[in-house]
């Protein structure tokens, strides 16, 4: 199974890696959808690679309708040379998909939480796939893939039975141009230790040495909603010192890392101007690359069970009309909209605010 991937390796060394003439500048893009456009290498007629784009869902070149393609994300490879579906593009249109790593999802916590299986070594893992040619009636075409996969070996094997089929430099050639054969020997698990796996992400009290990665990761994300003037917490003096900020006896602060970058955070404290009884969840913000995977749901768990433990029966929070993800992530969780404000916080520039009962 490969439901996500992600892509965030530089372009230059994907035109290394790939030997294709030029590899197309795109954004960093750390949650890999199903229906997406996704860039493919493939092999021209003359055997020269080049890249192209293509929707991630193969529809048959006689497919009716493209919503097949939903089903059709992955291909197993013991089947794929006779599957209708399929064995037309094995035998004629096979393809590399470049990913920075995959995620699969592994029990945790009474949950589950996604898992990075990335390269160990080289700049980029080339996904085996499939591409087809689909026209629509009114003649409109459409280019889409398929991820093919197989066994998974020992280390993706604890997570999940199945794994892309991932290609070795050596054989991106014979997999693009060689014949039904050498391609189907490719089919196998990667080696052991072909991938390096880790959380995508692990939540724990702020740290002093974490003080500069969450006022990097405030002072990103936040003017990416226009929240950087007058009124808001990206000016608060505490931004640069979080740690010490949060060291009080009825505060606490949390950094969301991956393999030691700090890539996000939250934290609850009194609220100023407030009864004791009520406390704010305050300076929640992610990076790109960690939305959509169910971090903020997680943060707001730890920080509400955090303020219950430290005598708190409410908790307010303040944000802003654009920040609509992280809105819907707040009511989820049983926030319910306020009129206006409570407290002091000062943040004149937010113009939503909610409160939740804690007990």
């Amino acid at each position: 199974m490969c439901g996500r991937y992600f892509l965030d390796t530089l372009p230059e060394l994907l035109q290394g890696q790939f030997k294709v003439h030029k590899f197309p500048v795109y954004p960093a893009r750390y949650n890999i959808r199903p229906s997406e456009q996704v860039p493919v290498v493939v092999a021209d007629e003359s055997g020269q690679r080049t890249v192209i784009e293509a929707r991630w869902g193969l529809v048959p070149s006689w497919a009716k309708d493209i919503k097949i393609g939903y089903k059709m994300i992955n291909a197993r490879s013991e089947t794929v040379a006779v599957k209708p579906a399929y064995r037309a593009a094995f035998k004629a249109r096979r393809c590399l998909i470049p990913a920075s790593g995959f995620y699969e999802w592994e029990p945790f916590a009474g949950a589950k939480r996604p898992v990075v299986f990335a390269p160990a070594e080289a700049d980029a893992l080339a996904l085996a796939g499939l591409w087809e040619q689909w026209r629509s009636g009114d003649g409109e075409t459409m280019v889409s893939t398929t991820i093919l996969t197989c066994a998974a070996n020992d280390t993706v094997a604890p997570v999940h039975d199945r794994m892309p089929v991932l290609v070795d430099s050596e054989n991106y050639q014979p997999w693009l141009t060689g014949d039904i054969e050498e391609a189907s020997s490719l089919l196998r698990p990667a080696d052991d230790h072909a991938l390096i796996r880790a959380p995508l992400f692990e939540i724990r009290p702020i740290e002093p040495d974490d003080d500069p990665g969450i006022a990097a990761v405030i002072r990103s994300v936040m003017p990416e909603f226009g929240a950087e003037g007058p009124g808001f917490a990206i000016n608060d003096p505490e931004v640069g010192a979080m740690c010490a900020a949060y060291s009080g006896p009825r505060a606490r602060y949390f950094v969301v890392t991956h393999r030691g970058a700090v890539l996000g955070g939250a934290g609850v404290a009194a609220l100023e101007g407030a009864d004791e009884c009520t406390c704010e969840l305050r300076k929640m913000y992610l990076l790109p690359r960690l939305r959509g995977f169910s971090v903020g749901r997680k943060l707001i768990e730890i920080c509400q069970q955090t303020a219950k433990d430290l005598g708190y029966k409410q908790m307010y929070l303040e944000t802003l009309t654009g920040m609509d993800q992280a809105q819907k992530i707040y009511a989820k969780a049983g926030f319910k909209p306020l009129d206006g404000p409570m407290g002091a916080t000062g943040h004149f520039g937010c113009n939503r605010f909610y409160l939740k009962k804690l007990r």
